[in-house]
């Protein structure tokens, strides 16, 4: 992605590696609310920043 990454979150799915791009935590998080139909782990990064957070599966 470049620059145009930089800031951006993403978050990977770990056992699919489907991955999903967003400018902000709260369009993450509603794009990550509309998978339906199966328990997702995936891994949120930040592009550009060394900081990272992990969601795990809520069972």
């Amino acid at each position: 992605m470049g620059r145009r990454g930089r800031g951006k979150f993403v978050a990977i799915d770990r056992n699919t590696g489907d991955y999903l791009v967003a400018g902000d935590l709260d369009a993450l998080a509603a794009a990550l609310s509309r998978i339906r139909g199966k328990v997702a782990n995936f891994r949120i990064i930040r592009l550009g920043s060394r900081a990272a957070i992990e969601l795990r599966p809520l069972r």
